[in-house]
């Protein structure tokens, strides 16, 4: 799975928020809120800054408090924040170059790396590490399920195998998805 935003999708996104708020009538420093945030702190794994997309987050009128959907290059799910914890942690970046060059390295590098950065002791010792890494692996398991998911959960759940050194394992996701095979 490739869960990655490129630059492209990313500024695409960023420009249609800022053309529906200005449909809307938004002021001037609303629009500027939205876009591009660059770490107040270097990421030290990876000795860099780290960049966000920041789009506001419709508000449903019961709270005056501002929050922004967050999409980093190498995870194009998002989390939302309250516009403190944004500004704690970040600042507006308003240069699109300085933007659009540190957006690409981030993409490019977590394509196969992860978020310990190029010394990671899990890589280290000859393992696996997908940690923020926009590029990763899913077993998928697919066909008429419904009447074994639950006996396919507990056996799922009982199994030592991918357990955390505290003893704890994501659970199993049930999803609805279409798979496209490649045509060769």
């Amino acid at each position: 799975v490739d869960d990655g935003l490129t630059w492209e999708a990313a500024k695409e996104r960023r420009d249609a928020v800022r053309d529906e708020m200005i449909s809307k009538g938004a002021s001037p420093t609303q629009l500027k809120q939205n876009g591009f945030y660059i770490s107040r702190n270097e990421w030290a794994a990876w000795k860099r800054y780290q960049i966000i997309l920041c789009t506001e987050v419709a508000n449903d009128g019961r709270s005056n408090l501002t929050k922004y959907r967050v999409q980093r290059p190498y995870q194009n799910s998002s989390t939302v924040w309250p516009q403190g914890e944004l500004l704690q942690k970040y600042r507006w970046l308003t240069d699109d170059e300085k933007a659009r060059k540190l957006w690409k390295e981030w993409y490019d590098s977590m394509d196969k790396g992860c978020l310990h950065g190029p010394n990671c002791k899990a890589k280290a010792q000859g393992g696996h590490c997908y940690q923020g890494s926009r590029s990763y692996y899913k077993h998928i398991v697919s066909g008429a399920l419904l009447p074994v998911l639950s006996t396919l959960f507990k056996v799922h759940e009982t199994s030592r195998y991918g357990r955390g050194k505290d003893g704890a394992k994501l659970p199993p996701r049930a999803l609805r998805c279409t798979v496209i095979l490649p045509q060769f």
